[in-house]
């Protein structure tokens, strides 16, 4: 996080350029120091200027902005709470604020404050400050650029072979180090905080190291990069749909988001943890878990939707997929037909528990029959009369088909 010292310094730069560079601004009538324009609001038709930017002549010296059409904003941050629907938030006053808001609405992505402080200050050329981990992330850069030169012919083939093309192992820098395909991590605001390396030739994957991560301490010190608190893709999400998909494996996110499943990721432990699902509840995302269908796939989700509701995430979706496949195998069998073959599959999480003690249920119904059927077919073979035999029959089988209902 950066110092509280450098987001001043950020803020002193004030908003009226921002603005300015987006909405014709002139001075207010009201006098100097004021400004009004046009709300740069997509959502709203403002066809008498509403949007204001205020100097501010105080002792922070911070420029402020507001629009009142959309009651958002420094003059009307104390109405209802700075919030005049679910969907209208009220980040505040500044330029970091600014930024967040217009976003939110122009672009459908609900920018983190780091997010949104990074923008500010490349918009006014300030360089970020140099945090205890900026060193490390520099050098995984480079890193990363050269593992991209480095990837052979024959690498090449072999990703083209797990259905990716030129176009995915650019997207996604994919690279080689020499023995592994490197999977670089970002964080959501580009910086590249660790690898996720997968073993490239069978006696590497047959030593049971399949996939190697960047570890989360190295000769003693952090490295800034903690598997359990990021997601493989986070960096290429899109606002404008709030699903997030979650899958298990990197190639399953990158298929899947190659054929159009939205918002694919991964993650890189057996089940979500407690700082991914509040990344989640924090980001207003509606989750789908789709992990692969065997016991442990299984598990894994349960503990993933256990997590997501002690975060507060009260609606959450399940995917399993059919066949017991996984979700790359499936991509690169169906390719364009993807997204219209598994879509009707996403259920609600109480859906699919019920579903399962229903299927339960109609076990112990199916054993219990099995078990009971040669006493009532003894009891029924002694009845004489056939017309009797006949509506006892039907009397049984009604009574059964109510416990099955």
């Amino acid at each position: 996080m950066a110092s509280r010292e450098f987001i001043e310094k950020i803020q002193r730069c004030g908003v009226r350029g921002l603005c300015h560079s987006l909405v014709m601004l002139e001075e207010s009538p009201a006098g100097s120091g004021n400004w009004v324009g046009h709300c740069p609001n997509p959502d709203h038709e403002d066809s008498t200027p509403s949007f204001w930017v205020y100097e501010n002549r105080n002792t922070t010296g911070i420029e402020s902005w507001c629009c009142q059409g959309c009651h958002v904003g420094g003059k009307d941050i104390d109405k209802k709470d700075g919030v005049t629907d679910p969907n209208n938030p009220n980040f505040g006053s500044d330029n970091i604020a600014f930024v967040r808001w217009l976003t939110f609405h122009r672009d459908k992505k609900l920018l983190s404050f780091p997010e949104a402080l990074k923008k500010v200050a490349e918009f006014y050329g300030i360089p970020m400050e140099s945090t205890k981990f900026s060193g490390i992330y520099q050098k995984n850069r480079s890193n990363m650029m050269k593992w991209e030169m480095q990837v052979t012919p024959f690498v090449r083939l072999y990703l083209h072979t797990r259905g990716l093309d030129d176009g995915d192992i650019q997207k996604w820098h994919l690279g080689f180090d020499g023995e592994r395909i490197t999977m670089p991590i970002f964080n959501s605001i580009g910086d590249v905080i660790g690898f996720s390396n997968r073993a490239f030739t069978k006696e590497a994957e047959e030593s049971g190291s399949k996939y190697f991560n960047t570890p989360e301490r190295w000769n003693g010190r952090e490295t800034g990069f903690h598997k359990g608190s990021v997601f493989y893709g986070i960096q290429h999400i899109d606002r404008r749909d709030n699903r997030l998909f979650i899958f298990e494996g990197q190639f399953d996110a990158i298929l899947a988001s190659k054929y159009g499943i939205p918002n694919a990721v991964a993650i890189m432990t057996c089940h979500m943890t407690k700082e991914q699902a509040e990344y989640i509840a924090k980001q207003k995302l509606l989750p789908v878990v789709c992990f692969d269908p065997d016991e442990a796939g299984r598990m894994g989700a349960l503990k993933t939707m256990e997590r997501l509701q002690e975060a507060g995430v009260t609606d959450s979706r399940v995917l399993f997929l059919p066949d017991d496949r996984d979700m790359a195998d499936l991509a690169r069998d169906l390719k364009g037909g993807l997204f219209d073959a598994v879509m009707p599959r996403v259920m609600p999480f109480y859906q699919y528990l019920l579903g399962e003690m229903a299927d339960e249920m109609d076990s112990v119904i199916l054993q219990k029959r099995n078990e009971i059927m040669p006493r009532v077919e003894e009891i029924l073979s002694g009845i004489r009369d056939k017309g009797e035999q006949g509506r006892a029959k039907d009397y049984f089988e009604r009574r059964m088909r109510m416990w099955s209902a």
